[in-house]
């Protein structure tokens, strides 16, 4: 019986040196990351949680990139990793932060927001996760989310990661509209958007270094539920220096009768050339069906479809 006491009394100083040492090492290692990179900064404060976790909260985090007009803030983060695994990180983040896009500030309203993360050996990323009940920009931009979105990243062959993406009831904000929608015509909104591709960047993604470009895009299928309308895309694109984009896609649409009304009421076909748009596309339509498979051509992020420039992405 004492053998087993004092056996006992010994696991828990173990452990107890463990969990204050773990502690320890990753408050100096959070704190050495944000002195090292000057576009990241916050205060990490000490950590808690024994005996079950680590946890330690990180107060007024912000990261920046004058150079490229970017940056985020937040209130707090607070981190937490199990004891005994204390290699897969969750993030829980304040509600309200702030998103820098092009030098103009968008407030951004969150509901229970967290993110989670799976560190390899090596200590570059092998996954990570974004899950939220909802999102919102203020002025908005592109899409916000007032319903489920869940995102996962995850390292399937060095440098290529796995995306997953799917959200529901998502809000087109008015630049995004514009372009997709500029006659109004359907429906502010996405009942469902599903993403899966594989993204290729120069290097494996590493938490303590700035993140490496990204060169390539396998597009397996996006795929959206628009007012009745099914939209799907697939391809792969390949990304420059420059953020412009280049390679080929394939357009799905359940009726399409769509494409050359949005291109019509953007401006971008009248007359004779809209006609010869819509017999075109009329000619590939399916037998007995309004359905359409269109392919794609992108050169410097221009999207054309045969003789025909559909549309200009902005470089990313």
């Amino acid at each position: 019986m004492r053998f087993i006491l004092w056996l006992a009394l010994a696991g828990a100083v173990l452990f107890g040196g463990y969990w204050a040492g773990a502690a320890y090492l990753a408050g100096q290692q959070a704190q050495a990351l944000i002195d090292r990179n000057v576009a990241i900064s916050g205060q990490p404060g000490a950590g808690r949680g024994f005996p079950r976790q680590f946890q330690t909260i990180i107060s007024a985090p912000a990261w920046q990139d004058p150079a490229a007009g970017r940056g985020w803030r937040a209130e707090a983060i607070t981190l937490q990793a199990e004891s005994l695994r204390p290699m897969r990180l969750a993030a829980q983040l304040s509600p309200v932060q702030a998103l820098t896009l092009d030098e103009a500030e968008h407030a951004l309203d969150t509901h229970e927001m967290v993110v989670t993360g799976r560190i390899a050996p090596d200590l570059t990323l092998a996954e990570t996760t974004l899950e939220m009940q909802a999102a919102t920009l203020t002025p908005p931009l592109g899409l916000a989310a007032t319903g489920p979105v869940a995102a996962r990243l995850t390292q399937t062959d060095g440098a290529t990661y796995a995306l997953r993406v799917d959200g529901a009831a998502l809000t087109l904000g008015p630049g995004l509209r514009a372009l997709l929608d500029p006659g109004a015509v359907r429906a502010g909104s996405l009942d469902a958007l599903e993403i899966r591709a594989d993204l290729t960047f120069e290097a494996p993604l590493d938490p303590r270094r700035t993140a490496p470009r990204l060169t390539d895009i396998a597009l397996d299928a996006a795929q959206a539920d628009w007012d009745g309308l099914e939209v799907a895309l697939s391809g792969e694109v390949t990304r420059d220096d420059q953020g412009l984009l280049d390679g080929r896609l394939r357009l799905e649409l359940s009726d399409w009768q769509a494409l050359p009304r949005a291109l019509v009421d953007a401006g971008m076909l009248e007359g004779d050339t809209a006609t010869m748009a819509a017999m075109l596309l009329a000619s590939q339509a399916a037998p007995d069906s309004q359905a359409v498979a269109l392919d794609l051509r992108l050169t410097g992020s221009a999207v054309a479809l045969g003789p025909f420039t559909l549309a200009r992405l902005p470089p990313f």
